[in-house]
């Protein structure tokens, strides 16, 4: 647990500083203020949802290790093909929200992913205490 909140805690960090040092990094790449306004806006996006990343590799690699690997694969399937891109066609295209617009997409993949992908989990390790007998 000690593990999982250091690591919890610096992936808050670095979302933090990509926040926030989001313009000074767009600037180490170009010099084009056009794409630094995208650059930027990128960058917020993903320093917001780094936690439910953080969580959706966490969860999938827990459930995989205790031999649950059918609901990481179906959610990484319906995640990348259908809110990924699905989703993020709509977003970019229909909606006309252009690169952000993928990246709200990629940003409702990871935190659905990571919700799903923690309740498996919890639902996982309930049924090994209910079936855990000590004689």
């Amino acid at each position: 647990m000690a593990a999982y909140a250091f690591s919890g805690g610096l992936i808050l960090l670095f979302s933090f500083v990509f926040f926030v040092l989001s313009p000074s990094l767009a600037a180490l790449f170009t010099q084009t203020e056009e794409v630094q306004k995208l650059v930027v806006n990128v960058l917020r996006i993903i320093a917001l949802f780094q936690p439910f990343t953080f969580l959706v590799q966490i969860m999938t690699n827990a459930l995989q290790g205790a031999g649950e690997t059918k609901v990481p694969m179906y959610s990484t399937l319906v995640g990348i093909w259908g809110i990924r891109i699905g989703v993020g066609y709509l977003l970019a295209m229909q909606f006309e929200l252009g690169l952000a617009g993928v990246w709200y997409a990629y940003a409702l993949d990871v935190t659905v992913r990571g919700i799903v992908l923690l309740c498996q989990f919890q639902r996982h390790i309930g049924k090994k205490k209910r079936n855990c007998h000590i004689a």
